[in-house]
């Protein structure tokens, strides 16, 4: 499973405003917030997962290829 790339402050170290500027534009054009990245982890591993996506790749709450 994966939640995909979200936004938090997990980009928060003091690095120059132009790499500032290309991170916070990149997370505001690609990622997710992390409540939806959340479901997916929860998603995963809930009780009642269907029998087909216990170890298959598991994206968006979907299974995957």
């Amino acid at each position: 499973m994966t939640p995909g790339m979200c936004k938090s402050d997990i980009f928060r170290d003091d690095t120059s405003w132009i790499v500032n500027f290309g991170k916070a534009l990149m997370l505001f054009l690609l990622a997710r917030s992390t409540e939806v990245g959340g479901r997916t982890l929860v998603h995963a591993v809930k009780p009642d997962l269907e029998v087909d996506a216990h170890g298959a790749f598991l994206m968006d709450a979907k299974i995957g290829k």
